[in-house]
């Protein structure tokens, strides 16, 4: 692109940007010669969807799969759950930098602090399981865990499902 009185660097790249239109008005009101001219681009946003959002949702979503592991021990599913989060946390964190940052909560925003939510929710569901199969409070059981797990579970996972649609 050449520019008679700018320098353009052919090094900067916006793939994700395109252009959609242009305009331009001239005029001379009061003898003095006015122009005005602008752009009008759009930003791509199946990027997004597919690197960001797909690869949180697949995060998310492989929480459940705590789910298939045993209820006793119990910490290799609490320390499934945590790893995930960890996970989760460390990719929103990375992705940051790349999202355009604005004033308000986006749909992003949004859709990642339901993911947080799900996990949070999942680890509260395991510990009260936890409590309950190891009689904390002088009541519960293995089938009392058990029962609560399957709520836990069969509650949590049409909540996801609805989100997700």
């Amino acid at each position: 692109v050449f520019c008679r009185f700018c320098h353009v660097d052919s090094s900067i790249r916006l793939d994700e940007w395109k252009l959609l239109g242009a305009f331009h008005h001239t005029d001379r009101p009061d003898g003095r010669a006015r122009v005005q001219f602008g752009v009008v681009i759009g930003r791509g946003y199946m990027y997004y969807v597919l690197n960001v959002l797909t690869t949180l949702c697949a995060i998310a979503s492989s929480s459940f799969a705590g789910y298939l592991l045993q209820m006793k021990p119990p910490f290799d599913r609490l320390r499934f759950c945590i790893s995930i989060l960890f996970a989760q946390t460390t990719f929103r964190l990375s992705i940051d930098s790349k999202l355009p940052i604005v004033a308000y909560a986006t749909a992003f925003d949004h859709f990642a602090m339901a993911c947080q939510l799900l996990l949070l929710s999942i680890i509260l569901g395991v510990v009260i399981v936890v409590m309950l199969s190891d009689r904390w409070f002088g009541f519960g059981g293995e089938a009392a865990a058990e029962v609560v797990d399957k709520v836990f579970m069969f509650t949590l996972m049409p909540v996801w499902i609805f989100t997700l649609l």
